[in-house]
């Protein structure tokens, strides 16, 4: 017995009881005030009257409780439809009354859980796009009297739009008409959303499997082919048709068919992704023509036991194959050339690392092949060429540079060698930077005959600077003295003649001897200072540049621009010196080439070097070609520029003028390193 029941039936007992008590005493009560036969008519009404009065009680209550039983079930309802995003509906189909309930605001975004309208105002709600869809299922439920399914959006009047599932039932009369319709619709936009997501991860897995340039094929339990892609049709010669269904095994030859059995055992009881390459024959397919060919292999799983799938990723190896063995015969030739040549080569990664170097190489070290890569190679170097090399070598490949360095080699009785060491960028087939090759060459002899011939040539550049000096004292001592002694006896002879008027002619060229006396003395005061500056000797370098420019500018009707910044006052000498001849040299050239009047003149001293540079903005010329003139002034510049450690450089172009740079370095001597 339900509850509702037995509280009805509690509530309408009482009553019932006391009716039947009061009939009973209005029974006795007649029955003593007159006779039975007289007592019959009333009696008979008095009871039917207690009955319907009994009666009419009862219903009431059975209503009473009917009615609350009526609103807790359509409460449990509401509660239902609501959690589950459901809406129920109640279709009049003669009236067209259309009652919603449930979650109306989650599906049409109605405030409240009751709407009551007309059919027309749900087809009003539904999509355009759908209507035509959801009358037509509709229709076919009220004709076949079937069940109505329907999935079909719903749009707000805001234009939100939701996904709605809906289920319902015809009811008909008893001439066949259908007088009402029963439903519910569930809100499902959530659902729709995921299987979209998953219908489009579903087509682009597809997608992708179909458009991969490897061969996949998925396979289950009994090795029969499920999934069977493009790449393999084209890798097998085989149709996906007529691959599918069949076993993996027709792919394989004979001999690899126990292997791939093994993987796929051991991938089963592991679980662990494996990958087999066709080395060694190994792995190998078989295209549907009989040919064979290497193939590797990558196998993946999903699903449970029952349903799993084993997915196979081949690649066909074969080009990679010849590649490698084209490759090892070619590091093979390499390694033969390599150590074959007079020289020694080796290789660095990206990482400046070497990863190779030759048999002469080891031959001359005496050391082993592991000691000799990495960074190991500077442990033969001098100690104090190690930091320049060092550095040259991270610069080079920061720039990504060919490079060239001298530097001191440790042979393997302990003899250092100087080394001259050519590196050139290398790059992978794919253009990528993969590091550097380089070659060194013993330049020990010609290191020596350099240093012979520098002792030569300053032997040379000091007897011609003391013939210079000497001769300059000559002229000035000696010479310029005596002219300046005849300049004064002419001057006195002068005083002496007789009264002008006499000797008019003899006083006029007395006068113009003296003055070619007093020119030729200048003269052979500037050939004196231009064989040796005394200025240098006593003022420095600066003072001495200074009085050469200005010497220049008189004498040659031109204007140089001078500045000079940190000179040192104890500057050896042999380093000002040879920047005097430089400088005599390159402004004389660009008073003579370059058509301009206008020159500059820079001397600036730092730390570690002193730095000369002459500059015009006249004509220019062609590098190349001065270079292949055999011109001595270039010559003659770069070897007393050598002779004190120092190097030059020219910068010119034909319009757009020269500049000459030269420098010489104050602390240590200098390294060969030239940067392309």
């Amino acid at each position: 017995m339900s509850l509702p029941s037995t509280v009805a039936r509690a509530s309408w007992v009482p009553i019932i009881a006391a009716l039947l008590l009061l009939l009973v005493l209005a029974v006795s009560s007649l029955l003593r005030a007159h006779t039975i036969p007289d007592a019959i008519p009333p009696l008979a009404l008095i009871l039917t009257a207690g009955l319907a009065v009994a009666l009419s009680v009862r219903q009431r209550a059975i209503n009473r409780e009917l009615s609350s039983d009526i609103r807790v079930a359509h409460q449990r309802l509401g509660l239902a439809l609501e959690a589950g995003k459901a809406v129920a509906w109640d279709w009049d189909v003669k009236s067209g009354r259309d009652i919603w309930f449930g979650d109306l605001k989650t599906m049409f975004g109605i405030s409240g859980d009751l709407y009551e309208g007309k059919v027309e105002d749900f087809h009003a709600r539904v999509h355009p796009d759908d209507r035509e869809r959801v009358g037509q299922a509709v229709a076919a439920a009220r004709r076949d009297r079937a069940m109505y399914n329907a999935t079909f959006r719903v749009r707000w009047q805001d234009g939100t739009v939701r996904w709605a599932a809906a289920h319902g039932r015809f009811y008909y009369g008893a001439d066949g008409e259908p007088i009402r319709m029963l439903g519910i619709a569930e809100d499902v936009t959530e659902r729709r959303g995921i299987e979209e997501k998953l219908r489009q991860s579903q087509e682009q897995l597809a997608g992708v499997v179909e458009s991969a340039m490897d061969a996949i094929i998925a396979i289950d339990g009994d090795q029969r082919i499920r999934v069977f892609n493009r790449a393999a049709e084209h890798m097998f010669g085989c149709r996906a048709a007529d691959a599918i269904g069949t076993t993996v095994e027709r792919f394989m030859p004979r001999r690899s068919r126990a292997s791939h059995r093994d993987l796929v055992r051991q991938f089963a009881e592991t679980g662990q992704r494996d990958r087999t390459r066709g080395a060694s024959g190994e792995l190998w397919g078989l295209r549907a023509d009989g040919e064979e060919f290497p193939i590797e292999t990558s196998i993946s799983h999903s699903g449970e036991d029952s349903t799993r799938l084993y997915t196979v990723i081949i690649r066909d190896v074969t080009e990679r194959r010849r590649a490698e063995a084209a490759r090892g015969e070619t590091e093979a030739r390499f390694q033969l050339m390599a150590d074959g040549a007079p020289v020694f080569i080796w290789l660095s990664d990206s990482d400046r690392r070497r990863t190779y170097v030759n048999r002469p190489y080891l031959e001359f070290t005496g050391g082993a092949l592991a000691t000799e890569l990495g960074s190991g190679w500077t442990e033969c170097v001098h100690p104090e060429d190690v930091k320049h090399c060092v550095m040259t070598y991270a610069q080079a490949f920061d720039r990504r540079r060919s490079f060239r360095m001298e530097y001191r080699l440790r042979r393997h009785d302990g003899v250092y060698r100087w080394l001259l060491d050519t590196g050139v960028p290398r790059l992978s087939a794919d253009g990528e930077f993969a590091g550097y090759i380089g070659s060194c060459v013993d330049i020990t002899e010609e290191k020596l005959a350099k240093e012979a011939l520098s002792r030569l040539s300053r032997r040379l550049m000091e007897s011609q600077e003391s013939e210079r000096i000497g001769l300059a004292r000559a002229l000035h001592d000696d010479l310029a003295q005596r002219m300046a002694l005849l300049t004064i006896e002419l001057e006195t002879l002068s005083q002496v003649l007789p009264r002008p008027s006499q000797t008019d002619d003899v006083r006029t060229r007395f006068r113009a001897l003296n003055t070619h006396a007093v020119e030729l003395g200048r003269d052979i005061q500037a050939i004196s200072q231009r064989l040796h500056s005394f200025k240098l000797e006593y003022l420095g370098i600066a003072v001495a540049v200074e009085g050469f420019c200005r010497d220049v500018c008189k004498q040659e009707q031109v204007e140089i621009e001078f500045k000079s910044s940190g000179i040192a006052d104890d500057l050896p000498k042999d380093v000002g010196l040879c920047l005097l001849r430089v400088l005599e040299e390159a402004l004389a050239n660009a008073v003579r080439h370059a058509g301009v009047a206008h020159f500059k003149v820079l001397l600036r001293g730092t730390r570690d070097e002193i730095q000369l540079e002459v500059i015009d903005r006249g004509v220019g010329f062609d590098l190349d070609e001065a270079m292949g003139s055999h011109g001595l002034g270039m010559t003659s510049m770069r070897e007393r520029l050598l002779l004190v450690n120092g190097a030059m450089a020219v910068e010119s172009r034909p319009g757009a003028g020269t500049t000459v740079r030269a420098r010489v370095p104050l602390r240590s001597p200098g390294r060969d390193v030239v940067l392309h």
